[in-house]
């Protein structure tokens, strides 16, 4: 696990989508991964994937958006 002040600004996030639907997206240069059921899942679950590998506390995840 990171800290906050690793947090690049850019990420890279590879996602496959699975057999019966679902999705998998890896963070690929910090070797980090989430499964979803859906797209609107796994938009929610990658930032949440983020968030807790680099430590980000709640009250400051409102600062940081990816695209």
């Amino acid at each position: 696990m990171k800290n906050i002040q690793d947090l690049p600004q850019k990420i890279k996030v590879k996602v496959r989508k699975l057999p019966k639907g679902k999705f998998f997206a890896e963070l690929i240069e910090f070797g980090v991964f989430t499964e979803a059921e859906n797209q609107e899942e796994l938009f929610s679950l990658v930032y949440d994937l983020i968030y807790t590998y680099f430590d980000v506390s709640k009250n400051l995840r409102k600062n940081f958006y990816y695209v």
